[in-house]
């Protein structure tokens, strides 16, 4: 009867945790989720007091099928031995047994103590030589018993003698750090205890050995870690990453889904990423993986531009990072452009079917509880919505940037655009959420698509992650006030309006001999041109591509920073950079729509150095401000508690309030 009740709930449990192999095996047909976590003791050092010392040690229930009466007998024939046994009897009539027996045969050598505390066993075993596990064969459960007090044995180097078993021969005869005996043999066991105890060299060698194996392998910390796995397994929500631009490739794009992914198991949800292998692309940065933490990425084939360009950068053997952004920065942007835009949607079509059967094999060996699509590339939302619909999941879209609306795009025709907006309106009234960066996204997407959006649409904007920045190293402060930009340019962004208000200010005569201006980033051929001007070069220094470490170093160790975003770019556009500025805590002259929604950020942050990127005048004046603030040393006061809010850890936060909300 209670057999079938334990089959019952061994069915219908979400996971099985056995001590052995052998109970495994006798459960394994009725469940599926089994982890064997044994009772190993900790690896941590214990305080030892002072404690009765003796040759042989057993620690444990006094009862004779634990094999007290054989030691007892094993006593009387090493009497110039002292024995110690700690641990209480099961009866009393055995216990009125055993003290008749150490009284009829004189055995002085035997000291029984009753239970003691846990913390003070350890004392006594380091104050022992040997440990003894006699266990009664004859008792089926002890066949198949790893017994604890064999590892406590170990922790303290006492070598093991114990009774045959396989349980018992796999720990201490393979590890060479005990003796197995038959029970029944007193003679063996007497002998085997006098060679273990006389031979100096051996009992070393043995001991040693005990220390090993308890810190390389029998030891709880190995066995949290299963535990913990296991938890997680049960406890973890599974959630579909669809993200194209991912590490190891490099840029703002690819931090936002990063981060999100790597803070995500902090709140017990699991993310499994789908992505592209290697493409051409104009960053890469392989530091961003170590941040993944075992987290499974599954990389597909795609069909698209950027990664046949690369098969074929293998094939003409160009296998080179350097070699990728040289091709990708030098290819004309209108090829790129005209490639981007004749096919419907983006160019990332070739990417959909990889994406949607690497998925699809996921979903149906997993129980994911959301999908996430960032985009762009927009087909990754269209992948998104197509799973969603087949698997009955919530979706969860991701705006990195606009789809229809992004100010950078261009239809070829009204019926690229007509089939663009049909999918967009499609996925916006599937998708459960969608989350967009800035206000201002928020409200061009319910202009176009309904008020009926408000609800759905919910705002986490791009951030800075306190890790990155607690790995700063600060190097010592030239006499030179450094001048930082980081990243690309793009669209309407550009360098061209603070380049002529410097060569401005250089004929006037207003820019200190211990300036320097630093660009840091792969930049298109246009960009070069414009920061390579001949009569700044003791100025202005580009500096090729770090790593995102080595980038946050670099704003660390400046005096102020530089920040771009063009009018056209549209107010909402709150560039990921802008919070890494903010957590560097320096200065930012801010070339910025001066309505939009960066600026509102920058001044409630408690920066004003703001104006639109094309003024040069009112760049040259906020310009000489700051370099005159550093000059004197003024204290920059600036609102931590927004800068704070930004934390990718607090924004993934929110990402999980809205995940749980499904």
């Amino acid at each position: 009867f209670y057999h079938q009740i334990e089959k019952f709930l061994v069915k219908k449990a979400n996971a099985i945790i056995v001590v052995n192999d052998i109970l495994k095996k006798k459960w394994e047909k009725y469940a599926h989720n089994i982890e064997i976590v044994a009772n190993y003791p900790t690896k941590s050092k214990k305080i030892v007091n002072n404690a009765e010392s003796s040759d042989f040690i057993y620690i444990g229930g006094l009862s004779e099928q634990r094999g007290i009466l054989q030691i007892l007998k094993l006593s009387t024939l090493l009497k110039k031995y002292k024995f110690l046994l700690i641990g209480t009897y099961k009866n009393k009539h055995f216990q009125k047994y055993c003290e008749n027996y150490i009284l009829t045969n004189n055995l002085h050598n035997v000291k029984i103590i009753g239970q003691i505390a846990h913390q003070q066993i350890f004392s006594y075993l380091k104050n022992s030589k040997i440990g003894l596990c006699l266990l009664c064969p004859k008792i089926k459960r002890y066949q198949q018993a790893e017994p604890i007090k064999i590892f406590e044995y170990l922790q303290a180097g006492l070598p093991v003698i114990a009774n045959k078993s396989i349980m018992i021969d796999n720990i201490l005869t393979k590890n060479k750090c005990g003796i197995t005996v038959n029970y029944d043999n007193l003679t063996e066991i007497a002998d085997w205890c006098v060679n273990l105890i006389e031979d100096k060299k051996l009992y070393q060698s043995y001991s040693e050995h005990c220390k090993k194996i308890i810190e390389n392998k029998y030891n709880w910390q190995n066995e949290a870690k299963k535990l913990k796995k296991l938890y997680n397994k049960i406890l973890f929500k599974k959630i579909l990453f669809l993200a194209y631009f991912f590490p190891p490739l490099g840029g703002a794009g690819v931090q936002r889904p990063l981060k999100f992914a790597k803070y995500l198991p902090q709140f017990f949800w699991q993310p499994y990423i789908v992505s592209v292998k290697d493409i051409e692309f104009i960053s890469y940065d392989k530091t961003f993986l170590k941040e993944l933490n075992g987290i499974p990425i599954y990389r597909t084939e795609s069909l698209d531009l950027m990664r046949l360009m690369y098969i074929l950068k293998r094939i003409i053997k160009r296998d080179n990072e350097t070699d990728s952004c040289k091709i990708y920065n030098n290819t004309s942007e209108i090829v790129k452009q005209f490639c981007r835009s004749i096919v419907p949607i983006d160019d990332k079509i070739g990417w959909l079917p990889f994406a949607y059967i690497k998925a699809k094999g996921l979903i149906e060996h997993n129980k994911f509880s959301a999908i996430y699509a960032t985009i762009g590339p927009y087909h990754t939302a269209i992948t998104g919505y197509l799973l969603a619909k087949k698997y009955r999941l919530p979706l969860i879209i991701d705006y990195r940037d606009l789809w229809t609306q992004h100010p950078y795009l261009s239809f070829i025709t009204t019926l690229h655009k007509n089939i663009a907006e049909q999918w967009e309106r499609k996925v916006i009234n599937f998708a459960k959420n969608i989350i967009v960066v800035s206000p201002d996204m928020k409200r061009q997407l319910i202009t176009k698509y309904g008020m009926s959006l408000d609800k759905k649409v919910s705002i986490i904007s791009n951030g800075w992650d306190k890790e990155d920045f607690d790995k700063v190293k600060i190097t010592k402060q030239s006499e030179k006030i450094i001048i930082t930009y980081t990243g690309g340019f793009y669209g309407w962004q550009t360098p061209k309006y603070f380049i002529k208000a410097i060569l401005e200010l250089k004929e006037e005569h207003c820019i200190p001999s211990n300036i320097k201006i630093q660009f840091i980033g792969n930049y298109f051929q246009n960009t070069k041109r414009i920061l390579n001007h001949r009569r700044l070069t003791d100025i202005i220094e580009i500096i090729p591509q770090v790593s995102h470490q080595e980038c946050i170093n670099y704003l660390m160790n400046s005096n102020i920073l530089l920040l771009f975003i063009g009018k056209q770019d549209g107010n909402g556009v709150l560039t990921g950079k802008l919070f890494e500025y903010l957590a560097a805590d320096k200065p930012i002259l801010a070339m910025i729509p001066p309505d939009g929604d960066a600026a509102k950020i920058l001044i409630d942050y408690g920066n004003n150095y703001i104006t639109e990127m094309n003024n040069i005048k009112r760049i040259k004046i906020l310009f000489c401000q700051l370099i005159k603030d550093v000059k004197n040393n003024k204290k920059f006061i600036f609102n931590m508690d927004i800068r704070n809010r930004f934390e990718r850890k607090n924004e993934t936060e929110e990402l999980v309030k809205i995940l749980e909300h499904n």
